[in-house]
């Protein structure tokens, strides 16, 4: 908190020690959407290319000489040229012309001078083709008419809106500039608070382990047979902002694993769930075939018709491959990997990955252990950043080994989140909670395969549907899948 006062005071103080700058604008409406043709034809060519040119011409030498003299040569051409700024209002006709200076009356004065010069170059070049066409042909009707269509060309231009002096300078804007540097000292702080967070805050069993970087940590809530799994966003809000430092480099999509079957789906809903309440799209990949758990957690058992991996196909519709996540707009389930041997078709799943990354904002990958999931390790290759999932009660050789079995793969972990149990019954937070689906008992090792390739296991059932009513104060708000690109 000291650092942004002391931020903002500075940036105050700065921004008072600078010249005072005042801008102003002029707008000119064309008439003309083609160069002057001398007969008057149509000329093949866009119209937004004719703007453009229009733009380019007002910075050039010739006009910008042409308003220092309009201006009395109190500016120099190169000295205008560095405080003019010209742009074209998206497709339409209007080019606005903005000028700095010392004072109000000189930016005005400075605007309306380019204008005045760019019209009398057009008008300057349109009488040159015309007396040089006319020269050109013997026939006289065809020279009048040749001077006719000039005339009505004339500058090409419609409208003038002059520039008026302005009431207040554009610069120095003190509480704009100390605003900014106060930003910028918060953002910095937390970085360096994140980054710099040592691994031991929550469990002393760390203390003399090799620290790796943590993103975090997290309360992980198992859910109870018939009760909802509660999901807050705001307890992964911080690893999100961490997360986004990481993608910076690596902007490739996030592999969650763990040291073991527990933590790494909770995690890689709450992170789906944070992004959701920031207004980001996000991919939830349950890459886990030996227990499902994204599938029971997120959607209540129901599943896509096809594997991720069909994404990279030609034809597959996106219908087919994702599923909308109850709870609000913005996340979709896919589902990854139908046996556990890891057999996997790089191919297209890198195809169906660049997919899906052109429709989301983020792709969360969620997999099994490293240790224990063929299907895992396989798509490690294919991950920007491999996040760990740690209990804060696990040894510190759970992490060691999590550590070498990505290396292995010749991938560097990115970092790690710490998990803490949250017992149920006890207050938490006072904000509410984003509850996605009928939990489960609790999260422990995977069940044993079974021919569906899903599997069964006590304390990992799916909770009996019911009515199909959801709970009291859920809505589910049925959404489609992104838009993704056909190849």
């Amino acid at each position: 908190m000291t650092a942004v006062l002391v931020a903002g005071a500075a940036g105050y103080l700065l921004s008072g020690m600078q010249a005072t700058t005042y801008t102003a604008a002029s707008r000119i409406v064309l008439s003309a959407t083609q160069d002057f043709q001398p007969l008057g034809r149509e000329a093949f060519g866009e119209a937004t290319r004719f703007i453009a040119k229009q733009v380019s011409i007002v910075s050039t030498r010739p006009v910008l000489e042409g308003a220092s003299s309009e201006l009395r040569g109190s500016i120099t051409p190169d000295d205008l040229a560095r405080v003019v700024k010209v742009e074209a209002s998206g497709d339409d006709d209007v080019i606005t012309i903005s000028a700095s200076a010392p004072t109000a009356a000189e930016a005005a004065d400075r605007a309306n001078a380019i204008v005045t010069a760019y019209r009398d170059f057009v008008r300057r070049q349109v009488q040159v083709q015309a007396t040089a066409a006319a020269a050109a042909t013997a026939d006289p009707a065809v020279a009048d008419r040749i001077r006719t269509e000039a005339a009505a060309y004339d500058d090409g231009v419609a409208v003038v809106e002059e520039a008026v002096p302005p009431s207040d300078p554009a610069s120095p804007a003190r509480l704009r500039d100390a605003f900014i540097l106060a930003v910028i000292a918060g953002l910095a702080t937390v970085a360096v608070a994140v980054w710099r967070r040592p691994l031991s805050v929550d469990g002393p069993a760390w203390a003399g382990a090799d620290r790796p970087l943590v993103l975090g940590t997290v309360p992980v809530r198992s859910g109870r047979a018939g009760r909802p799994v509660a999901v807050d966003p705001a307890d992964h809000a911080l690893v999100l902002v961490a997360l986004g430092y990481a993608r910076q480099s690596s902007p490739g999509p996030v592999l969650v694993t763990g040291t073991d079957w527990r933590g790494g789906p909770s995690v890689a809903i709450g992170l789906a769930m944070s992004a959701r309440a920031q207004g980001r799209r996000v991919l939830l990949v349950d890459a886990a075939p030996e227990s499902r758990a994204l599938v029971t957690r997120a959607t209540r058992g129901q599943q896509p018709h096809i594997g991720l991996d069909a994404l990279g196909r030609p034809g597959v519709p996106a219908t087919d491959v994702l599923l909308p996540v109850p709870g609000g707009p913005g996340v979709f389930l896919a589902v990854l990997g139908t046996d556990d041997n890891g057999a996997v078709d790089d191919v297209e799943i890198h195809r169906a990955l660049d997919r899906a990354a052109e429709a989301v904002d983020l792709v969360l990958i969620q997999v099994g252990p490293l240790s224990a999931s063929p299907i895992a390790l396989a798509l490690l290759r294919h991950a920007g950043i491999v996040i760990g999932v740690v209990s804060t009660s696990d040894a510190p050789s759970a992490l060691t080994s999590l550590r070498n079995h990505v290396e292995m793969a010749r991938v560097s972990l990115t970092g790690v989140v710490l998990t803490r149990q949250a017992r149920w019954g006890l207050p938490q937070r006072s904000r509410p909670r984003h509850v996605l689906s009928r939990g489960t008992a609790r999260d422990t090792a995977p069940p044993p395969s079974t021919a569906n390739g899903h599997g069964s296991h006590p304390g990992n059932e799916a909770a009996p549907a019911g009515n199909g009513v959801p709970p009291a104060g859920v809505v589910t708000v049925p959404t489609s899948p992104p838009a993704v690109p056909r190849r």
